[in-house]
């Protein structure tokens, strides 16, 4: 009784851990803050072995430009990311309303919500940690990331197209077909979970069975003995 008890405990926290890491929005954006942090970091130190190659995508400007392109784009991320997040919690707030409060938990648990996100997070950190790389000769040689530079500009895009994606993914996600779709997706989900461990639970149990006699057994027969 004890193992089973502890084995169903087992089974309960890791559901609960998997459930969090679904449902909550901070692990895509956590994952994506990493990498771009350890991005900014590589490009980094290709400009520093690069920095006296040119290339048509490199970056062409002086160190007091690239700050302020760095700082313009950091500043603009994080304010997209302020205002994009607190609006659309506060229209599927209205939606859960107004339809079914699991509208909210769907938008949670949703890659195509969780991944607009990271884009917008990972551009803000990698453009704020190569801003500080940046050096305009006051204190020790002038340096400018062009590569660096370069990519925050990919970057800046790329959240760009995000957000393009995520506006149209909330829109579509709070209509009424895509809502009743997404909660019997999420019921039939949760059924199909609890069959299997009711499944797995009903095999351990019979396996328990069978063996407990034979157990027994031979522990009476080391006893007779």
């Amino acid at each position: 009784m004890q193992r089973r008890a502890a084995a169903k405990r087992g089974d309960t926290r890791w559901t609960r851990l998997r459930e969090s890491l679904r449902t909550g929005l901070w692990f895509v954006p956590t994952l994506f803050v990493a990498a771009a942090t350890v991005l900014s970091v590589i490009t980094v130190i290709i400009d520093q072995h690069l920095s006296s190659t040119k290339a048509w995508f490199f970056f062409d400007g002086g160190p007091t430009s690239a700050e302020q392109i760095l700082a313009t784009i950091a500043a603009s991320m994080i304010t997209v990311t302020g205002l994009v997040f607190t609006i659309t919690i506060v229209v599927l707030q209205l939606a859960s309303n107004q339809f079914s409060p699991r509208v909210l938990r769907t938008f949670l648990r949703d890659r195509g919500s969780q991944i607009p996100l990271g884009v917008f997070t990972a551009t803000f950190v990698y453009s704020l940690f190569v801003l500080i790389r940046v050096r305009t000769g006051v204190v020790g040689e002038v340096f400018v990331p062009r590569l660096s530079v370069s990519v925050s500009f990919a970057l800046i895009v790329a959240s760009m197209l995000a957000l393009v994606y995520f506006v149209n993914h909330v829109a579509q996600s709070i209509r009424v077909v895509n809502i009743i779709e997404s909660v019997a997706e999420g019921l039939g989900a949760r059924s199909t979970r609890r069959s299997r461990w009711a499944r797995s639970t009903r095999t351990r149990r019979s396996i328990r069975r069978c063996w407990a006699p034979r157990s027994r057994r031979s522990a009476s027969t080391a006893t007779a003995a």
